[in-house]
């Protein structure tokens, strides 16, 4: 399900983003009542393993985010990134971001990030779906790529299971902690996730 308006719309943050909601997860604008947990799920040791933040990952850090990264990237059209909410507790709960961004040409890239207390329960597996869903329908993208550290098992079994498949290593690739690390690629088209090729 989708509510609010498309990315060609003129309205600015947090207006332009849309909610989406689908299997107990909800899409939308974050706000600044999400800072506490953008800075824990940002300082967590499995994020800063695999995901160039700063150390430590600071209150003022979560709010640039939020200023530049977020609020600043959706008024230009340069990125659409989401505030993930866990519906299936009482209360809903921020447990992580997920967005799309654009290359040209109809290419689009896909990234994420989860709170460590949301782990192992499909919630990102819910709430990428939800966003190639809306970049394949409103942004009318035509491929999206999935990178990351090639370590970066959990990543990329989210990735599969929304459709990615024969993902790529290029060595030495990705700058992060002071290193070059190897990066995993691979790519989705329109075609491939309407036609059903989640696992």
């Amino acid at each position: 399900m989708t509510t609010g308006p498309t990315p060609e719309q003129p309205q600015h943050f947090p207006q332009c983003v849309p909610v989406l909601q689908g299997d107990g997860v909800r899409l939308r604008a974050h706000d600044y009542d999400d800072i506490d947990r953008i800075v824990e799920q940002s300082q967590d040791e499995v994020s800063q393993r695999f995901i160039p933040l700063p150390n430590p990952y600071t209150v003022e850090n979560a709010r640039g985010f939020l200023a530049e990264f977020v609020e600043k990237s959706w008024n230009e059209r340069k990125r659409f990134e989401f505030a993930i909410d866990d519906l299936s507790a009482q209360e809903s709960l921020f447990c992580g971001n997920v967005g799309v961004w654009p290359h040209g040409d109809g290419r689009y890239e896909v990234g994420w990030i989860l709170h460590p207390d949301a782990r192992g329960r499909g919630i990102m597996t819910r709430a990428v779906e939800l966003v190639l869903a809306w970049a394949f329908e409103s942004l009318d993208a035509r491929v999206v790529k999935w990178c990351a550290d090639a370590d970066n098992d959990a990543s990329w079994a989210v990735a599969r299971r929304v459709g990615f498949r024969e993902p790529v290593v290029l060595p030495n690739w990705m700058p992060l902690g002071g290193e070059l690390r190897h990066c995993a690629q691979a790519t989705l088209t329109r075609e491939q996730f309407e036609n059903g090729t989640l696992a």
